[in-house]
């Protein structure tokens, strides 16, 4: 019992720390993302049609999110802010069957938990 108690305590915080650089990587990428006619909100919307799947990238690179069909990424600019930090981490992302727009904000219908590459 023992060897599986330390199993899942290593699961679990391997999982964390991979939500945790996730959150990291998305949040360079909503900083550098570009949305214009958005007020610099990429995720607002008025309704579901409003929402698309874009690479959004992160310091990983390929990184799929809903956001607002206008929305701007400038991939470029995240894989620079990435170069200069130095930011490296744990690699995956969503698989996202869908979009959905709630409380004014895109967020994505998954089909299965975070996928490493």
């Amino acid at each position: 019992m023992t060897g599986m108690t330390r199993l899942n305590i290593k699961d679990i915080v391997r999982r964390l720390a991979f939500l945790a650089v996730s959150f990291l990587a998305l949040a360079y990428a909503s900083v550098s993302a570009k949305a214009e006619n958005l007020g610099g909100n990429i995720y607002a919307c008025a309704q579901d049609s409003d929402c698309v799947v874009k690479d959004v990238h992160n310091c990983c690179g390929y990184y799929p999110a809903c956001v607002n069909a206008s929305a701007v990424i400038d991939i470029q600019a995240v894989e620079r802010r990435c170069a200069k930090d130095n930011a490296a981490g744990v690699c995956g992302f969503p698989e996202i069957s869908g979009c959905a727009c709630q409380n004014g904000s895109c967020v994505n219908i998954e089909t299965s938990p975070e996928t490493p590459q």
